[in-house]
């Protein structure tokens, strides 16, 4: 299932494709330790491993930043909130940007031809699509410029 497929502008909706494509990283940790069943032979992976591991951390990034986002949310009904989300979602797109694309790199030291398609087809469909961002960009921008360049306190 397409984990864009009727997504929202929420940020419950950001939080849930945030959560689907932490299933790429078990996808992909079980690939690894298929292929190198052997300890010794798993730490000759190291760039695998370091793959593993940038997405783990743009996915617990992009975790923070929705839930900060949506702590600020639920105490702040103002554009400071709006802010906020934005900011959630641009950092998102981005980090659901470098996941696809270490990825596609460590499918293909597995895979290739039909088989490869096979599997990116799947760890595509756990990752939301990409988003156009240039208009919520634009709105941050206006609101940092009216806000003096001073990003707002946080008083939760």
């Amino acid at each position: 299932k397409d984990s864009s497929e009727g997504a929202e502008d929420s940020l419950s909706a950001l939080a849930i494709q945030v959560c689907s494509a932490k299933k790429l990283t078990l996808h992909l940790g079980g690939l690894i330790m298929q292929r190198h069943t052997d300890p010794k032979a798993l730490m000759g992976q190291q760039e695998l491993l370091a793959i593993l591991a940038d997405i783990a951390t743009d996915l617990l990034a992009s975790e923070s930043a929705v839930l900060r986002a949506m702590k600020v949310e639920a105490a702040m009904q103002d554009e400071n909130a709006q802010l906020h989300a934005d900011l959630a979602r641009v950092y998102v797109n981005g980090a659901m940007q470098r996941v696809r694309n270490h990825a596609e790199n460590a499918l293909a030291t597995f895979f290739d031809g039909d088989a490869l398609r096979e599997q990116l087809a799947v760890t595509h469909g756990w990752l939301p699509l990409p988003v156009n961002t240039i208009e919520v960009r634009r709105r941050i921008a206006v609101a940092l410029v009216e806000m003096n360049g001073e990003f707002p306190e946080l008083t939760i």
